[in-house]
């Protein structure tokens, strides 16, 4: 009887964390092991033409801590184009990404991302 329980409580947890899982698009793209890039468009809540404060501030609300110096030469980031910056945020939750956006004039103008779950973000 106690392990019938313990089965239908796991096989609840599991249902809950896949649902969580499949409705969230970072942790989606995560699971995947997605990469890409968008020049237009929104992805993970960030769209082009909006604010780099906001969508920095939207990042870290995620669970990205974001780095303002120059990105590790090997992380896979953005060609960046005359006149834009570079904004690097990593996420080393067991997703394992790096989200870099790239702005204009303030405003995000560009973005890409890499995930490794559980893995290294640097392969």
């Amino acid at each position: 009887m106690i392990g019938r329980i313990v089965l239908a409580g796991a096989l609840i947890v599991i249902a809950i964390l896949s649902i969580r899982i499949f409705t969230n698009e970072v942790d989606t793209a995560a699971i995947s092991g997605s990469r890409g890039e968008i020049r237009s468009g929104e992805r993970f809540g960030v769209r082009t033409g909006a604010t780099r404060e906001n969508a920095i501030e939207w990042l870290r609300s995620i669970g990205f801590a974001t780095i303002n110096t120059p990105r590790p030469k090997d992380a896979r980031c953005l060609d960046l184009e005359p006149g834009e910056v570079e904004d690097v945020a990593f996420d080393s939750s067991w997703r394992n990404g790096v989200v870099c956006i790239a702005s204009r004039d303030g405003r995000i103008s560009a973005m890409s991302w890499s995930f490794y779950p559980f893995g290294n973000l640097f392969p």
